[in-house]
């Protein structure tokens, strides 16, 4: 079980972190769309949704080209960013930053997860220093 100074530490580095990426990103929100934005998201109109029916939302799943898996989980987010927000980017900028954090937090909840594990069962071999750097 963590310290509640752990915790504290814990919780103050995963802020600044997520701080400093939002606050990098956030000049370009309102920015227009960039490289592969044209074809997959202003050309394809398969993600310009109209209705929530689930074949039309299946189709904008699958209606990129862009490697053999075809890009299913952004390309029904993108569909979904049309449907309720329209075709400005910002809507669609501020999804992506969005699901980009929401990873960063299971990132460094999994990450925290692993190195307070190891330390329980090797305590000598990890100082927090250490775990730091990791």
């Amino acid at each position: 079980m963590a310290s509640s100074r752990e915790r504290r530490i814990d919780a103050l580095v995963l802020f600044a972190l997520l701080a400093l990426t939002a606050a990098a990103y956030w000049p370009g929100l309102a920015g227009g769309y960039l490289y592969d934005d044209m074809p997959n998201i202003v050309d394809n109109t398969r993600v310009h949704l109209h209705t929530l029916a689930p074949e039309a939302l299946l189709s904008a799943s699958f209606s990129s080209h862009a490697g053999p898996l075809m890009r299913p989980i952004s390309m029904a987010s993108f569909a979904l960013d049309y449907y309720f927000f329209g075709p400005a980017p910002y809507a669609f900028k501020v999804t992506n930053l969005a699901v980009h954090l929401l990873n960063g937090l299971l990132i460094f909840w999994l990450t925290t997860l692993v190195l307070r594990g190891y330390r329980r069962y090797r305590p000598d071999d990890l100082t927090d220093t250490g775990a730091r750097w990791l």
